[in-house]
């Protein structure tokens, strides 16, 4: 894949999708480091979708907790917007293998630990 946002941010590969869009691990070609972009999958998007998009961003990146990932930047303007944000290794929770049930319980308190704390 040989794709660059914004002159800065040069997807990689896709490693992941939702319903608003996909996400590529990118390589952030200013601050030399790896970033994950959300990007909407959808061309030509309305004006309600960017809206939806930035409250998303600036919700997130008031957040801050080790358990929620960082939103680094945010472009809502253009035909494609999108979203990086920290890159955080590991499979989703859907593909993650049966694990001890101390695993499990320690990665439960996490995602509490994350709802918690964002909607406090």
């Amino acid at each position: 894949m040989d794709k660059t946002l914004e002159g800065r941010y040069r997807l990689v590969e896709r490693i992941g999708k939702g319903g608003m869009g996909e996400v590529y691990r990118a390589e952030d070609q200013t601050l030399k480091r790896q970033v994950a972009v959300k990007l909407l999958s959808f061309p030509g998007v309305e004006d309600e979708v960017r809206e939806r998009l930035m409250h998303e961003a600036q919700t997130v990146a008031r957040l801050n907790h080790p358990n929620i990932v960082a939103i680094y930047d945010v472009y809502a303007e253009g035909q494609t917007p999108f979203i990086v944000m920290e890159l955080v290794e590991g499979a989703p929770l859907r593909k993650v293998e049966e694990q001890p049930l101390e695993v499990n319980l320690a990665t439960a308190k996490n995602i509490c630990a994350a709802l918690h704390h964002a909607h406090s």
